[in-house]
């Protein structure tokens, strides 16, 4: 329990890592998050880019609003509809790319969920992910807010407030089960992560 709340005031707390990666990839939620991607690849972070997930004619859109420099490709990522699906489908492609290191940028609210599910998703094979977080415009986070866990535990709903510590069981839940039966099955189970912040709260954007 102790151990999970200090990795979320590390994660919320922590510096954004402008080091040089071989692919930035945005978890898509909010324009912030994709401008802030573009962004990082108009400075030269990486070569390549990946928002998850979006179309071909939203790349081309993206491509021309923020400027897509001419050495930056696309990571083609069509598929993912949940934060769970974001890392999962992220981390497919990241594997099949043999890329190494990879920035994630996603809202701040967001980061300690999805850094923490890429990273199973990737356990074991010596990626660096480099969290990258946005602050969504107008948006003052202020304590957290904890999801009742449905039959499948990928599509959350929202329950009274409540500290983090008090939710760390749930946390704890959401995030060894998926590692435990990936490495037993070599399959993906649905459990997600039960904590998200309060006033935060992004509405779902699939």
């Amino acid at each position: 329990m102790a151990a999970e709340a200090i990795y979320f005031v590390a994660v919320l707390g922590g510096v954004n890592n402008l080091a040089p990666s071989e692919a930035i990839v945005v978890f898509r939620g909010n324009q912030a998050r994709i401008a802030a991607g573009y962004a990082l690849a108009r400075q030269g972070v990486a070569p390549l880019i990946m928002v998850s997930p979006a179309s071909e004619r939203q790349r081309r859109g993206w491509d021309r609003r923020y400027g897509l420099p001419e050495n930056v490709g696309h990571l083609e990522e069509t598929q993912a509809r949940t934060t769970m699906e974001n890392a999962r489908q992220a981390a497919r492609i990241i594997r099949e790319e043999g890329l190494k290191s990879v920035t994630l940028v996603t809202s701040d609210y967001h980061m300690p969920r999805s850094l923490g599910l890429l990273k199973l998703f990737l356990w074991g094979q010596g990626v660096e992910i480099r969290p990258f977080k946005v602050r969504p415009a107008g948006v003052r986070p202020s304590g957290y807010r904890m999801f009742r866990m449905n039959p499948r535990c990928d599509i959350p709903s929202r329950a009274g407030q409540i500290s983090m510590l008090t939710v760390s069981p749930f946390m704890s839940i959401c995030l060894v089960m998926p590692a435990l039966r990936n490495i037993a099955t070599g399959s993906v189970s649905s459990f997600h992560i039960a904590l998200a912040p309060a006033a935060s709260f992004a509405p779902r954007y699939r």
